[in-house]
């Protein structure tokens, strides 16, 4: 009989936290809303006036590289600054409300590395004039003229030896 009790006195329990939350859910409530929350008054509404705009410069990225022997520049893309609008607040306490209006467009600059110079060509060897073993027996003149001078002076009043004239 005792246990008999026992078991009654459980379903009764049951019974009774089943009827307080079906009460409490048909009241719209959880028992950790009783206690009552009260609200902030609404802070009065804040203007912002006395705007004003201003420049966002442009980054430039450089694409590519240079060598030890420097690098020619180009433009990929042109770069273009941006605009950004700041008004100021109606009341003190607030920051500036700051709106970008235009994106800042990037300059691009492609760098292409300069190659290496070329190698110097060998020198060539200078041409000397024939030697002759026999001995000279004239001189032909710039202008065309013939002479039968020799030495130094031959054709000095014809422009200069052309070519010197040698006995076989």
């Amino acid at each position: 009989m005792k246990t008999t009790v026992n078991i009654s006195k459980k379903i009764v329990g049951i019974i009774a936290g089943i009827y307080f939350v079906s009460a409490l859910a048909s009241a719209g409530t959880s028992p950790q809303q009783h206690h009552s929350v009260s609200t902030p008054p609404a802070k009065p509404p804040v203007t912002y006036t006395d705007c004003s705009t201003e420049e966002i410069p442009f980054e430039t990225h450089y694409e590519g590289e240079s060598s030890a022997y420097g690098h020619t520049d180009s433009i990929k893309q042109e770069g273009k600054p941006g605009t950004k609008q700041i008004c100021k607040p109606s009341k003190p306490g607030y920051e500036n409300k700051t709106t970008v209006t235009t994106q800042p467009v990037t300059h691009i600059i492609v760098r292409t590395p300069k190659p290496a110079p070329a190698p110097q060509p060998a020198p060539q060897p200078t041409t000397q004039p024939e030697h002759h073993t026999s001995h000279r027996t004239g001189a032909i003149c710039r202008d065309g003229r013939q002479s039968s001078a020799t030495g130094r002076g031959a054709c000095s009043r014809h422009g200069g030896v052309s070519e010197w004239l040698y006995s076989d």
